[in-house]
């Protein structure tokens, strides 16, 4: 089993996500007729944070939706819970999979 240190994560993170935003970053300066001369800091932060890391919340808040489980939540909790974080999966259309999944989510005891 091979333990790595924190460094060790970030770097390898960092690394995965270079190549992707120096492709993003090209497309963003082409399509936007970006100078980067004329870009300042906080221009460029928000330009970044919302591709990657309000995309990266969305993608965690869908995660947490999926794995939502109702465990020793009260039934007001865990509906509350769920509705919250229903709106991250705005492409679960149907009514009845959004019944699935709530019900997959409940204590056996209130599935029966």
């Amino acid at each position: 089993m091979h333990y790595y240190s924190e460094n060790m994560k970030e770097r390898i993170s960092l690394f995965s996500l270079k190549g992707k935003v120096d492709i993003w970053w090209e497309d963003v300066k082409n399509v936007m007729e970006i100078h980067e001369d004329d870009l300042t800091w906080l221009a460029f932060e928000r330009l970044f944070k919302n591709k990657y890391l309000y995309e990266r919340y969305y993608d965690d808040r869908a995660k947490e939706f999926y794995e939502l489980q109702m465990g020793s939540m009260t039934d007001e909790e865990y509906t509350s819970i769920f509705l919250e974080l229903l709106r991250y999966v705005t492409y679960l259309g149907e009514y009845k999979t959004k019944v699935q999944r709530f019900i997959s989510g409940l204590l056996v005891a209130y599935k029966n």
